[in-house]
């Protein structure tokens, strides 16, 4: 026997109330010569990044619902939470990811954390203070931050709080 909810009958009112949560899924590839050549900076297209060929890092956008005003004011978090990326055919532990979401000071530069291991907890939460930033960028180096990396291809997991 079904139940008739509230929201079923009018589809205006909001049932979601208080902090929005969204889980993000961030993919990305390495290109061939042809299709770094063939990227259009204003659409990402089947891809849904922008890889830059001078500094090989990888360009997204957040979900409009991100960076849309808040109603409320309420601050928003970018939380990393894990990181699978394969290099040469492996899934090494040893690759750095770094990002822009990551707030510049002296004491934390860009890394985020490494490849293929699970974080502990959830502490890689990242305020975004702004509503003009519409996207961030995400790039590999080794162990030593030396060498810029392109993954065969990978996939970051992200929540969003707005």
């Amino acid at each position: 026997m079904s139940r008739v909810i509230s929201y079923n009958i009018n589809p205006n009112i909001n049932v979601q109330t208080g902090v929005h949560k969204t889980y993000f899924p961030v993919r990305g590839r390495g290109l061939t010569n042809e299709e770094l050549r063939n990227q259009k900076t204003d659409d990402f297209g089947e891809n849904g990044f922008y890889l830059r060929p001078d500094n090989k890092h990888y360009v997204y956008y957040y979900p409009q619902e991100f960076v849309a005003p808040s109603e409320t004011g309420e601050d928003k978090y970018v939380i990393f939470q894990y990181c699978h990326c394969i290099v040469e055919g492996h899934l090494p532990a040893d690759i750095e990811i770094h990002s822009t979401i990551v707030p510049r000071d002296t004491y934390c530069d860009s890394l985020v954390y490494y490849c293929n291991l699970q974080p502990p907890d959830d502490n890689r939460k990242y305020k975004v203070n702004t509503n003009k930033k519409m996207g961030f960028e995400i790039w590999f180096t080794d162990a030593k931050g030396d060498k810029v990396i392109v993954p065969d291809s990978f996939v970051v997991f992200l929540k969003l709080i707005y």
